[in-house]
């Protein structure tokens, strides 16, 4: 793996690839340019980003975690008014862009199969580190060129171990929460976390 490096010089920006975060942060298709390797580059404008919290929980929980199925932030570094984050380049883009773009009918079984079968890999392992996503949804499941998906949007995760106990209820909420309704799983709408 590449060393990449916290500095905005060394990376030319050739793309944007889209944007996230509430629109809030573009999605770029960059070069590192000590090594030529392409990467995706994530850069939030913090002027504009009213909870500067869920950045930096997102940075600090996916640095953390180790998982072939869940998405890499290789480094992450302050430029001005952004923070830059810099990903491996995920090819195919999320299962959100594959449909409306190119799949407008859906996938057929066996993608679908593989794609359900990462994920569920990457939940597992999210549940087992005593965290909780969130936000599964088609923008979070980003597919690389080798068929791979991987998880992403950890934003709204949030701890589901409290003390060494595991919560039945999650209060904390973002205000930007109600975005994200649609995509909360029943048991937690209902606040019954039963293990």
């Amino acid at each position: 793996m590449a060393n990449y490096r916290e500095n905005i010089g060394n990376y030319q920006i050739i793309s944007i690839l889209g944007h996230c975060f509430n629109q809030l942060a573009v999605v770029q298709l960059a070069k590192f340019t000590p090594t030529g390797a392409m990467v995706a580059m994530k850069k939030f404008d913090m002027d504009k980003i009213r909870e500067a919290y869920l950045v930096e929980n997102e940075i600090i929980l996916t640095r953390q975690l180790n998982h072939p199925n869940i998405i890499i932030y290789n480094v992450a570094f302050v430029s001005g008014p952004q923070v830059c984050v810099v990903s491996p380049l995920m090819a195919y883009g999320s299962c959100r862009d594959l449909l409306s773009r190119h799949f407008n009918e859906g996938l057929c079984e066996p993608a679908i199969i593989l794609i359900i079968r990462d994920v569920l890999d990457a939940l597992d392992y999210i549940h087992k580190k005593g965290y909780i996503h969130r936000a599964i949804r088609g923008s979070h499941i980003l597919i690389s060129d080798s068929g791979k998906a991987c998880l992403a949007g950890l934003r709204y995760a949030c701890p589901i171990v409290l003390n060494g106990k595991w919560q039945r209820s999650i209060h904390s909420f973002p205000s930007t929460t109600e975005r994200n309704l649609n995509w909360l799983s029943p048991e937690l709408l209902e606040q019954n976390l039963k293990v």
